[in-house]
């Protein structure tokens, strides 16, 4: 840019770029850059609109140190809140902090969350917080009165909140809808493969597992030797996530399997979402009644279960002419309808994005699938994996 210095002694409306000189358009940086550099060495520039002051700012008078004339003509300056000017810096309101009654709990949010949780005893409690502005409705007062007297019959405080940012501090800005519970977080039962069922096909056994050595609050003595079946007329279903990742779709396939029946969830310990704040809040109490299992190694709980009897359908994207054979299964076959009535049962879903895993997949004992419309685009040939577990789980508890 040194051949364009002498530019900068002439206007800006008279310069020309020479033939030799680099090409600069009326759009381009170079000539913007010329411009400006040429305004500021003559100081005929229009300082409303470079600088943003007032157009009677350069009427003033400069030599009146009355405060009414400073402040008649103060300058219009926009702030940047990332600037490094001291005069203007940005000042950000702090976030609403509450600090909790144990470092280890966490916050759970919603009507259905919080109430299950009340009732379901699954959980150590420590304190109930309740929205009390002058907004609540008369709906919401009666609901209130509800949920206070489950926590008094628990022996948990309770504290009301006028704030609304507080809650919404604690939810992460997610809708809370003025319930706050801190409580501990859900127990999980980690195993290494399903037992066998009772005679009376009450319950069924767990081989239980250590899989997080390092997590001091779990005690093995204390979890669960057995699940129990919500159908004693049947066989139990169980139903098991693989490379679940969306913790509402989590929260969605809880409150499912739980309404349609199924005796337990089984999910990958690794690599499935976890059960945060967020995927119980989707489950709407659910998660607070349903056995939860873990396991490490697909392929090794499903050799160990099918050895106490228990049979496995993997749940597979509908399959193409040369793929069809006596392995895959449609759900509108007898063996899908028939199966709680001859042994335990286990569904497998994969992942969002790909599905199930090849090697999970080959270690199933059969493949189902949900048949769609014949004319489906190819961008929508599958189906939401909360949606698909809904009809997998309704194929196999229609017959009950």
């Amino acid at each position: 840019m040194s051949f364009l210095r002498p530019a900068t002694q002439r206007s800006a409306s008279t310069f020309v770029p020479k033939q030799f000189c680099r090409c600069a358009s009326l759009d381009s940086i170079i000539y913007k850059g010329i411009r400006r550099e040429a305004r500021e060495e003559s100081r005929s520039f229009d300082r409303s609109r470079d600088t943003r002051i007032r157009d009677s700012d350069r009427y003033r008078d400069r030599n009146d140190p009355s405060p009414a004339n400073q402040e008649r003509y103060t300058p219009i300056r926009h702030i940047d809140p990332y600037s490094d000017d001291a005069n203007y810096r940005y000042s950000r309101t702090p976030r609403r902090t509450t600090q909790k009654v144990n470092q280890d709990s966490e916050w759970i949010y919603g009507t259905s969350v919080v109430e299950a949780a009340l009732k379901s005893h699954r959980r150590t409690l420590y304190r109930l917080y309740v929205y009390a502005g002058e907004n609540r409705t008369t709906i919401s007062k009666e609901r209130d009165i509800k949920l206070k007297n489950l926590a008094r019959g628990l022996k948990i405080d309770i504290k009301e909140v006028t704030d609304a940012g507080i809650l919404d501090s604690m939810s992460s800005s997610r809708p809370h809808n003025g319930y706050v519970l801190e409580a501990s977080p859900i127990k999980k039962t980690p195993i290494l493969s399903l037992g066998a069922v009772s005679y009376d096909k009450s319950t069924f056994s767990l081989q239980i597992a250590q899989h997080d050595i390092t997590n001091s609050r779990i005690v093995l003595n204390d979890l669960p030797k057995t699940v129990p079946n919500r159908d004693p007329s049947r066989y139990p279903l169980v139903l098991m996530l693989d490379e679940i990742l969306d913790p509402g779709n989590l929260g969605a396939i809880l409150r499912t399997a739980y309404y349609l029946g199924c005796s337990a969830l089984l999910v990958a310990e690794r690599n499935c979402a976890p059960l945060s704040p967020a995927c119980l809040k989707s489950s709407a109490g659910a998660s607070e009644y349903m056995p939860i299992l873990t396991q490490t190694v697909p392929q090794r709980l499903i050799a160990n279960s099918q050895a106490h009897g228990w049979k496995f359908f993997a749940a597979v994207p509908q399959p193409t002419k040369s793929k069809k054979g006596k392995n895959y299964l449609s759900l509108e076959s007898d063996e899908v309808k028939e199966a709680l009535k001859t042994g335990p049962t286990v569904v497998v879903m994969g992942g969002e994005a790909d599905g199930l895993r090849t090697n999970v997949e080959r270690a199933c004992d059969r493949c189902v699938s949900i048949r769609g419309a014949s004319d489906v685009d190819q961008g929508v040939d599958s189906l939401n994996v909360s949606v698909a577990a809904g009809v997998l789980c309704q194929a196999f508890l229609m017959e009950r």
